[in-house]
């Protein structure tokens, strides 16, 4: 509500151009005071024109009270500090400009007449606040209130600091409370229609017809507040022009809004948006209507804090960024309730994510058995500069009957960690479409962590991966093995002719160990070394199964180093950096193996050592090296199996296989009398030669 100073009583006689004459003594001249000239006001309707009592109140640096209605024939300026009571105003007569350049200040009545948007003009410092009220909105819900709401905002003239709209304030557009029924936008959805713009509701509904997006256009730092709005196409379209801006939206409510509560297009990028405090009542409830609250293109970070969703359409919000055009979405401390289309199975859910999300103390709400939190198509980036996409769940509660995630593609990054309510969820579900190739990148380049691990029980090759990759940041997920079965050893082997190297400052030569396995020794001779040892043929696509999970098990051993060093595995696709101690390093690296060729191919076949910025002087040994079928936890040198008899044979998946070494122990699980303990390999091989040990007495 405008504030109103009292003006002083006044008459209107003598008129303001009668005159008194004065006789100034010092020069002897005679010169008129007028009967304003001891007033802190003028009344416009006492000078023959508008233009010459803003010209003598201007001089006089005086209030201006417009006491009668106006016709503007010209394009015409005020410049002195205006008021305007109840009867006063200025009406358009043609295509012409009223311009006000000093403070004005009016009731909440209707004071310009037939003017169009961008006629009327409040310059810099005119007013703080600006109401429709003075273009003639009524606000009962009955009148159709779009001209005066669109000449209201359009008379409002950012004030900039620098070439370009870039830095700039403007008046407030205000909305006293009431409903504003709308049939046509209030500013045209064109890029940056809407500049710098702080617009105010005081609890005001704005009511549109089908069809109408209310503020299009809404381009750099605007600031929506306290307004409800009621259907329509859209309540608040984003296009920016991907200039660098932030956009602030609070304590609003929206409701049913056909296409999206709030949108961005698909060129604004370099776009903030926040979204506070407000209410999403009901959207898409009414039959027919499918839109989102939220549905985004483009924009480099878009944030929802403190809000309430009530959503009844397929999907809740739709964030289509990517790495190279945003598309970061984050929800926080909102409560979420899934109704009508949300609730169905197998086809709502709440985001559609091609970009990167954040979730964070988010309900999900469960109502009518809930909703998959998120369908993925967000693709896995592994080429320079890298901004990964993710999908980030936590701290949430996360009722449903459907998957917790749709994969259709797999991302950088997947976290679903400390969230509630996962008693009937179905886990993950990955699409069979995904290639091959992408659970590869996801392998090797990919970021999983969950926790608690109830989601972690289904089967394929998604699932298998992320059991895979969390097993390396939880160790309980091994299965620890003191003594292994024949049936588990997929290999064993040592280093030797056809590993490739890649170094720096290295010197390579193989030594043979007390077990007769032959290690392969790195020695630096400068600092800043470094190496990369492979077999690319490592692994045997004949033999090893696709989508099942196998354990590396390899000994490292550093002799000499002056500082802690970082070794990087390789192994089928999976790719992990470990930290490694002086000493004796025993490495468990589970993985994945996705070669369905039947054929050699280094992507998922290949096994890899290697290390960078080593100081000189340092002396590493690679040893044994070891798989096993299944996700174990195996730390010893050397074999210790458990059997029934000499063993035998196994079939290995490497190429580069050694059998049983020397030293290795098999343990008799059938003991009998006139038996033995166990066997113990004294000639390499497979299966080499074993002898008994531990004679049982009969």
């Amino acid at each position: 509500m405008p504030k109103i100073t009292e003006l002083p009583s006044y008459t209107t006689s003598p008129k303001s151009y009668d005159v008194l004459p004065i006789v100034d003594i010092a020069t002897s001249t005679t010169r008129k005071i007028t009967v304003d000239s001891f007033r802190n006001y003028i009344d416009s309707s006492a000078y023959p024109t508008l233009s010459e009592a803003d010209a003598t109140a201007s001089s006089a640096g005086k209030l201006l009270v417009i006491t009668q209605n106006y016709d503007i024939t010209s394009d015409t300026t005020l410049s002195s500090a205006i008021y305007v009571p109840k009867g006063g105003g200025f009406t358009q007569k043609g295509n012409y400009t009223l311009t006000i350049n000093n403070s004005f200040t009016a009731g909440l009545y209707q004071v310009f007449f037939g003017f169009s948007a961008g006629d009327v003009i409040f310059n810099t410092g005119s007013t703080k606040e600006v109401y429709p009220q003075w273009f003639g909105a009524k606000g009962d819900g009955l009148a159709d209130d779009t001209l005066p709401l669109r000449v209201a905002i359009a008379s409002i003239r950012a004030i900039t600091t620098q070439t370009g709209v870039y830095v700039g304030s403007s008046p407030k557009l205000v909305l006293p409370s009431g409903i504003y029924r709308i049939t046509d936008y209030i500013t045209q959805d064109v890029p940056q229609a809407m500049n710098y713009q702080h617009i105010v509701g005081d609890k005001a509904i704005i009511r549109a017809s089908a069809g109408v997006t209310v503020f299009g256009g809404v381009g750099y730092n605007n600031i929506i507040e306290g307004i409800s709005f009621i259907d329509g196409e859209c309540a608040i379209s984003i296009r920016t022009n991907n200039v660098e801006t932030v956009i602030i939206i609070r304590n609003c409510e929206f409701h049913d809004q056909t296409d999206s509560c709030i949108r961005t297009d698909g060129y604004s990028m370099s776009t903030l948006l926040n979204v506070y405090n407000s209410k999403f009542e009901r959207v898409a409830e009414k039959v027919g209507h499918n839109g989102y609250v939220g549905k985004f293109p483009t924009g480099d970070k878009i944030n929802f804090f403190n809000c309430w969703i009530t959503n009844g359409s397929d999907c809740c919000f739709y964030n289509a960024g990517n790495s190279v055009n945003g598309g970061n979405l984050s929800l926080s401390n909102c409560i979420g309730c899934p109704i009508e289309n949300m609730n169905t199975i197998g086809t709502g859910r709440w985001i559609d994510n091609y970009g990167s999300v954040v979730v964070d103390n988010f309900r999900f709400g469960g109502e009518g058995g809930g909703s998959c939190l998120v369908y993925n198509y967000a693709d896995i980036v592994t080429t320079y500069p890298i901004n990964p996409t993710s999908v980030i769940i936590k701290n949430c509660d996360t009722y449903t009957l459907d998957y917790a995630i749709k994969f259709y593609a797999m991302p950088n990054i997947v976290v679903f960690t400390n969230n509630r309510g996962l008693i009937d969820t179905k886990g993950f579900y990955f699409d069979p479409s995904i290639p091959q190739s992408k659970y590869a990148d996801f392998q090797a380049y990919g970021i999983f962590e969950q926790s608690p691990q109830e989601l972690l029980t289904g089967t394929g090759i998604g699932n298998a991966i992320f059991i895979a990759k969390q097993a390396l940041k939880d160790t309980s997920l091994f299965l620890q093995k003191d003594r292994l079965k024949i049936s588990e050893i997929m290999g064993s082997g040592q280093h030797g002719d056809g590993w490739s190297l890649i170094s720096g400052y290295i010197l390579l030569d193989y030594v043979i160990d007390n077990y007769g396995i032959q290690k392969c020794r790195i020695t630096t001779i400068a600092d800043n070394a470094y190496f990369s040892y492979y077999l690319d043929t490592y692994l045997d696509p004949s033999v090893l199964e696709c989508g099942k999970i196998y354990t590396l098990v390899t000994q490292v051993e550093i002799v000499a180093c002056t500082k802690e060093l970082i070794m990087y595995v390789e192994i089928g696709s999976q790719r992990v950096a470990i930290r490694m101690t002086k000493g004796q390093n025993i490495l468990n690296v589970p993985f994945v193996y996705l070669n369905n060729t039947g054929q050699a191919n280094p992507t998922y076949d290949k096994i890899c050592f290697g290390m960078e910025k080593i100081p000189n002087a340092t002396v590493i040994l690679l040893g044994r090296h070891i798989l096993l079928s299944g996700l174990c936890s195996y730390k010893k040198e050397i074999l210790e199996l458990v059997t029934t008899d000499v063993p035998t044979a196994y079939t290995p998946g490497i190429t580069y296989d050694s059998g049983y070494a020397v030293g290795d122990i098999a343990y008799n699980g059938a003991v009998v009398p006139s038996g033995c303990i166990g066997w113990v390999c004294t000639t390499a091989g497979l299966p080499g030669t074993w002898k008994t040990f531990g004679a049982v007495s009969a």
